[in-house]
């Protein structure tokens, strides 16, 4: 009746058509009201067989390649009424099925960026175990030989293992040596009087027990008892050998990246 004169007809038509579409909603309401009250749906057999069997091999269905993502939340909107999660130390899930039953679990939480790229504890203490003996280098291609990788999934370099070392406190291989006793090159020439280019062709050859420490090429000798060696003229060092050789020192190499 607000409408002006010259757009009452429109106003009509309008009314008209919402009018009918008002009928047709109550209408499919009332059909639907109908069909989940009846009882018995008329399904043929073969076609409740096939439901039953569905229901009770739900995982099967769930795991198909062939649902499809769409089918799987329909599933879900069907069987679940609600989920509620609470997060503290763990994630608590409570799950409301649409019958009235509850299901409870707990998850633990996600672990964060640095713990999913962080190096295994096993390499670690396979880390750990190796300073004892070998250099960082040396360690790497350890590792690299038994196809480890760090938590980046990236092949291990003597910086890399350096750094494996100073974050968990592992100590170095010339620390562990120096820890034992074992002495570098000026304090053994201050205490057998020798030059310290004697002392290194004297670790070459094997006459004194000593070990590079680091990928320097620094040199520890190991502690010795009894009596120095001292200078036999016309004697061959090699035949004064009385340790393994000390492994030379690699001053340049290159390094390649599968």
């Amino acid at each position: 009746m607000l409408v002006r004169p010259e757009n009452r007809l429109v106003a009509d038509s309008l009314e008209r058509r919402w009018n009918e579409k008002l009928a047709e909603l109550s209408k499919a309401e009332e059909e639907y009201a109908r069909a989940v009250k009846a009882e018995d749906p008329d399904l043929s057999p073969a076609a409740r067989e096939r439901i039953h069997s569905l229901v009770s091999d739900l995982p099967a269905v769930w795991n198909d390649a062939c649902t499809p993502a769409r089918e799987r939340k329909r599933i879900l909107r069907l069987i679940v009424e609600d989920v509620t999660l609470i997060r503290d130390r763990k994630i608590h899930l409570h799950i409301r099925w649409k019958g009235g039953a509850t299901t409870s679990m707990e998850h633990p939480l996600p672990l964060s960026a640095p713990d999913l790229n962080r190096t295994s504890a096993t390499v670690v203490e396979l880390v750990r175990a190796l300073a004892t003996e070998q250099t960082d280098h040396q360690i790497a291609d350890t590792l690299n030989g038994r196809w480890l990788r760090t938590g980046t999934s990236q092949r291990f370099t003597r910086l890399r293992v350096r750094r494996i070392r100073l974050a968990y406190g592992i100590r170095s291989l010339a620390q562990y040596k120096r820890e034992a006793g074992w002495h570098t090159t000026a304090e053994i020439s201050a205490q057998l009087h020798l030059h310290p280019q004697t002392l290194k062709r004297y670790a070459h050859e094997g006459v004194l027990s000593a070990q590079r420490v680091n990928d320097k090429g620094e040199i520890l000798f190991e502690p010795f008892s009894g009596p120095p060696p001292e200078p036999h003229h016309g004697k061959r060092l090699r035949d004064r050998r009385r340790h393994p050789k000390l492994t030379p020192h690699v001053r340049k190499e290159m390094q390649y990246e599968a």
